[in-house]
């Protein structure tokens, strides 16, 4: 684990992972990695392959609390309309090329700095501690996209001058 200093936080991660989603049926292929750049962000690494043509029709996100190794949901989130919402359309179009939240068949490569993420999607109101987040990417034909990861908030050091 490598902490990352990032506005009024430290952010450490151990996993970025992938995982099964809830259909029977998966129309991507994909991997993912979690590494650290020379600027002491990290990147989450995200390689998949649409296997044909897919209508992204959901996206869902879940966030747990993590103490004394159990984990509790603190909230979750569900998009029916991703390419109506204010940010994922976005998201969608620029890593995937999606146009009216269709996908071509292909490949599709995108680093993600999720340090800079987490400092946007935060900001400065949180809780410090350990979180697990899993975000579900889903067509009404299956399963496209499932990962998780782990960020660690920790108050930051102030420098004595």
């Amino acid at each position: 684990m490598v902490p990352c200093s990032v506005g009024y936080y430290v952010v450490e991660w151990e996993k970025y992972e992938t995982c099964r989603g809830p259909k029977l049926k998966n129309l991507t292929e994909f991997t993912s990695k979690l590494l650290k750049n020379k600027d002491d962000h990290f990147i989450g690494q995200l390689n998949m392959t649409f296997l044909e043509d897919t209508r992204v029709d959901e996206i869902r996100m879940y966030v747990y609390t993590i103490k004394d190794n159990a984990k509790v949901l603190l909230w979750n989130y569900n998009i029916n309309k991703p390419c109506q919402h204010y940010v994922f359309a976005t998201l969608l179009e620029s890593y995937l090329g999606a146009k009216n939240c269709i996908v071509k068949k292909g490949f599709y490569y995108s680093d993600m700095d999720m340090s800079d993420l987490m400092a946007k999607y935060i900001g400065k109101q949180f809780f410090y501690g350990e979180y697990l987040f899993k975000v579900l990417m889903n067509s009404k034909k299956g399963n496209l996209f499932c990962t998780y990861f782990d960020p660690k908030f920790k108050k930051k050091k102030t420098q004595k001058t």
